[in-house]
């Protein structure tokens, strides 16, 4: 078992998100130590390469994929340090049972967008200027090929193949997607049931970091309960037996393809995924069960209602400002994408 909590406190400290220029100059650094093997899985859409880093043998292939949403940087900084400590020899990872693999960014090109926030302090203000984030069907995590009833999506990204790419090619044993949240405490998604040892390990460690627990975080109906925060992540298969019960036609609700660790279910069942969600900022409310006033389902309704007043005023504004036919073509884009 690795010493998790010691492995952190050899972290190096970081004041920003890393850049893609800088998970590719690290990348680039490590071809000179004969204990890596890196290779160009792939490119993105714009050419720019999707590394794979290689190191050690063991009995069990861990993936560690960073940036499956480009919008969550948190997973630069776990690659980061991970490809670091293995290259100053830590011992707790050279030494386990792993043969890893490594993806510092499945989507440069989305991650490139998001440097507007990523590369400065954090703030709530920077990240609502610059923020940027793909239609689901446009993401590498959401665009794997799909065939269920009549949800059928067959457009995958270029950056998804690639994952799919490495996903048949490593078979990993363990597979960890990077995400995370803005705020509200963490929470884990993990395929199947570990046992509440594990669940506890996990809860200690958050707490020796400072970091709430979501105990209740948002999950679909019919994904499986672990613990208190620790759920089973939904297939989006699943998502549409669940939505045929209630809607005519769910393949119009869905339109957007299947995550990575669907996929992975598919091509090796005994795989265990592991998905950390960890938030940006903490709140002194985070974590907390006290009861409130406010009635849930009215509150939702009123953060749609919110919403669609935000974007007709959005639209009228963009109305105001030309009318050429380029920009009435990117005008119906942009409309159908808010509503």
């Amino acid at each position: 078992m690795i010493d998790v909590a010691g492995v952190l406190q050899a972290v190096p400290g970081f004041e920003t998100f890393c850049s893609v220029e800088k998970l590719h100059n690290l990348v680039e650094t490590l071809r000179a130590d004969s204990n890596f093997q890196i290779k160009i899985a792939g490119t993105s859409v714009n050419g720019i390469p999707i590394h794979h880093v290689r190191f050690g043998k063991g009995s069990v292939k861990a993936l560690v994929v960073a940036f499956p949403h480009c919008s969550e940087p948190i997973g630069s900084l776990t690659v980061f340090s991970l490809l670091t400590l293995l290259a100053r020899g830590n011992r707790e990872l050279t030494e386990a049972d792993v043969e890893w693999h490594i993806v510092p960014c499945i989507d440069p090109d989305g991650a490139l967008l998001n440097e507007g926030w990523t590369q400065q302090l954090f703030t709530l203000a920077n990240h609502m200027r610059h923020f940027y984030k793909q239609q689901l069907r446009d993401q590498a995590e959401c665009s794997f090929p799909i065939h269920h009833n009549r949800l059928v999506f067959d457009r995958p990204t270029k950056e998804a193949r690639v994952l799919q790419g490495l996903l048949e090619e490593i078979r990993p044993d363990f597979y960890s997607s990077l995400h995370n949240g803005v705020m509200g405490g963490a929470y884990f998604l993990i395929s199947r049931d570990i046992g509440g040892k594990y669940y506890r390990q996990l809860k200690e460690l958050l707490e020796r970091q400072r970091i709430p627990l979501q105990e209740s975080p948002p999950r679909l109906e019919g994904g499986a309960s672990f613990a208190p925060g620790i759920c089973e992540p939904i297939a989006t298969w699943k998502y549409y037996d669940q939505l045929e019960k209630t809607t005519p036609c769910p393949e119009q609700v869905l339109n957007f393809g299947a995550n990575s660790w669907d996929y992975l279910a598919q091509i090796k069942e005994s795989a265990l995924t592991f998905v950390s969600e960890l938030p940006h900022v903490r709140h002194p409310s985070d974590g907390s069960q006290q009861a409130t006033s406010q009635n849930l389902r009215q509150l939702k309704l009123r953060l749609d209602a919110d919403k669609k007043f935000v974007v007709t005023v959005i639209l009228e504004e963009w109305e105001k400002a030309t009318s050429t036919p380029r920009v009435l073509s990117t005008r119906r884009y942009w409309k159908a994408w808010l509503l």
